[in-house]
């Protein structure tokens, strides 16, 4: 799987960081800019948003200046895209 991701962060230029976690919260996979050690705290704010509005998963957008991070659930894992800010 990490084979995979790097070829997607080398084919996208704005990409930083991809993050797989299991609905637990434990890593399948983590490349670039965004950690394993990370991986529980973005299932947690995936689960806490969802729980929000049980009739859909949710996004979360985290805006910073230095980058965008999006975070989802897919069937029984958290998704974390961390990307280059577009330029507006």
């Amino acid at each position: 799987m990490n084979h995979a991701l790097e070829a997607s962060i080398k084919s996208n230029n704005s990409v930083k960081g991809i993050l797989c976690a299991d609905n637990n919260g434990l890593c399948i996979s983590a490349v670039g800019e965004l950690s394993a050690q990370q991986a529980g705290r973005y299932a947690s704010i995936s689960r806490t948003a969802t729980s929000l509005n049980a009739d859909t998963p949710a996004t979360v957008l985290i805006e910073t200046d230095e980058s965008h991070i999006l975070v989802k659930d897919y069937d029984s894992m958290t998704i974390v895209l961390k990307c280059h800010p577009t330029e507006d």
